[in-house]
């Protein structure tokens, strides 16, 4: 029997055993390939979001992330100890109108997590971010 949650360290090298533990959690939980792809894309948005702009970038951070079903969703929930961040304040679409040129950097992962998640939610807790994202599994999709 697979566990629901597990922990990596917080750099690039932790990448495939996350991306290895969510395919492993995602047969379990019986999912469809499609639901499976879009869970690591999330995974993946959060991850390396803490790797590259933490403030304990190439340090031990460890992040936390736990799969469970919810109802007809798939809840994810994605920790780390990193300073107070909630991405889901960050999520202006409003720059996607302007020319390529004059776009900030930036901001764009947040949108694709949030395109995909049939809601989010962010809180801090114990000194930790958690994020957590429900995406729905499609029973019509092919296993």
């Amino acid at each position: 029997m697979s566990l629901s949650i597990q922990s990596f360290a917080a750099r690039s090298e932790s990448l495939p055993a996350l991306m290895d533990f969510i395919a492993l959690r995602s047969s379990t939980l019986g999912l469809p390939r499609g639901t499976s792809l879009r869970l690591q894309l999330v995974a993946e948005e959060l991850f390396t979001n803490t790797f590259r702009h933490g403030r304990t970038a190439g340090a031990s951070q460890m992040v936390t992330l736990c799969i469970e079903q919810a109802g007809e969703d798939i809840e994810l929930t994605y920790e780390d100890g990193e300073l107070a961040w909630d991405p889901l304040s960050h999520r202006d679409c409003a720059h996607l109108q302007l020319p390529l040129a004059q776009r900030p950097v930036g901001g764009l992962g947040v949108l694709l997590v949030d395109a995909f998640a049939e809601r989010m939610q962010y809180e801090r807790v114990q000194e930790r971010n958690r994020v957590r994202v429900w995406l729905r599994c499609d029973p019509q999709e092919n296993p």
